[in-house]
């Protein structure tokens, strides 16, 4: 018996000391006994795929009692302070090197019976969203307004630079004249699916999006004016909707037409990383607490979990197997869901050739890690 637990706590100790190599570069919590819960509850969440305390408890401590684990994940998720900065940059890590497209989109959880509205700020690696930012919405609307959406914005800008933001992507409920404003003065470039009812000035003409398309399947316009805002363009593709429907698919940028709808299409990258944080992946929605500040936490480790697994995914295919297409040019399995396989071999079969994958991935991650860390600091302090 004892041996078997002198093994377990050793896997432990070995996993959370690999966790640990990067996150005390990142302080994310205050104290040590803080990082350290906050690592056993990203790695219990990998383990057992879920978030629910009770579920995470049986991982915490193999030489406590689960309720008593329990009680502490409790405490942890109320008393513990976390630095969001610190959790944003950490997360920009797992993103590419130089700028990224931002993902923006807003989506409503049921957790434990309360409807939560959030706002979602993702980074598009590779066909993959990777979070980076949440914001918990006044429920009575349900909405961000141009303001709010301005104050995100600003936000990510003040932690990692407005260097790191190569384009805003958002669907038809970001748009507005002062939001598409307020990213044209920062030079932030931006594609924004706009409703149809939309009119634009050709040239002095006043036309509607049937009236450019006039029978077409598609149209390209750039140097043209929306919300009498002159220098924008716009790319229209009809589509179907949902009810199989005739649709439209209107993209206004500040860049080329013939970029809008290829680089609209990265938004399609958040919506399946919401999928993976509730039933494909961590049952996120499963939880029962109601309160906002924990349910931030909370989704913040996550946010790790699932991109400690998207990268894993990643290194998997890059270094050792390429992961097979179906007929329809998909993966069989998607990057993330090959990560968190890989990770739960890793954790509870210990499979040796998966731990050495765990290894060299986390020294390539702490190696550049360190090098954005650098070019970070280097940037802000020119700037």
């Amino acid at each position: 018996m004892s041996v078997t637990k002198t093994k377990t706590t050793f896997m432990n100790d070995f996993h959370t000391a690999k966790i640990q190599k990067i996150l005390t570069n990142f302080i994310i919590f205050k104290h040590l006994s803080r990082q350290k819960c906050a690592m056993s509850m990203i790695l219990a969440m990998i383990e057992r795929k879920s978030v629910q305390l009770n579920e995470l408890a049986l991982k915490l401590n193999d030489n406590a009692l689960s309720s008593s684990n329990e009680r502490r994940l409790q405490a942890f998720l109320k008393d513990a302070i976390l630095d969001e900065d610190q959790v944003v940059f950490l997360l920009s890590i797992f993103c590419a090197f130089g700028s990224v497209d931002l993902c923006m989109d807003r989506t409503e959880w049921d957790f434990g019976g309360k409807q939560i509205n959030m706002l979602v700020i993702s980074g598009y690696v590779r066909g993959v969203g990777i979070p980076l930012y949440v914001e918990l919405l006044d429920n009575n609307s349900g909405n961000s307004n141009a303001n709010h959406r301005m104050l995100v914005i600003q936000k990510i800008i003040q932690i990692l630079g407005k260097y790191a933001i190569k384009s805003v992507i958002g669907d038809r409920e970001f748009v507005g004249r002062k939001w598409i404003k307020y990213l044209m003065s920062e030079n932030i470039r931006f594609f924004l699916r706009v409703p149809k009812h939309y009119v634009y000035n050709v040239n002095g003409k006043i036309l509607k999006a049937e009236n450019l398309l006039s029978g077409r399947e598609t149209c390209r316009l750039d140097g043209i004016e929306v919300l009498k805002i002159k220098g924008l363009s716009v790319q229209m593709l009809k589509v179907k909707n949902k009810s199989g429907e005739e649709d439209y698919l209107i993209v206004l940028t500040n860049g080329y037409s013939y970029e809008a709808i290829r680089n609209y299409k990265k938004r399609w990258s958040i919506e399946v990383m919401f999928q993976d944080f509730k039933g494909q992946g961590f049952n996120l929605e499963a939880t029962h607490i109601k309160d906002n500040d924990k349910l931030k936490k909370l989704f913040y480790l996550v946010s790790i979990a699932y991109a400690f697994c998207v990268h894993v995914g990643m290194h998997y295919e890059k270094n050792v197997k390429k992961i097979p297409l179906k007929n329809h040019k998909y993966r069989a399995k998607s990057i993330f869901r090959t990560g968190l396989d890989i990770l739960r071999e890793i954790f509870i079969k210990k499979t040796k050739n998966f731990i050495t994958i765990w290894n060299n991935f986390i020294d390539e991650f702490i190696h550049l890690a360190r090098i954005k860390t650098k070019i970070f600091n280097r940037l802000k302090n020119i700037g």
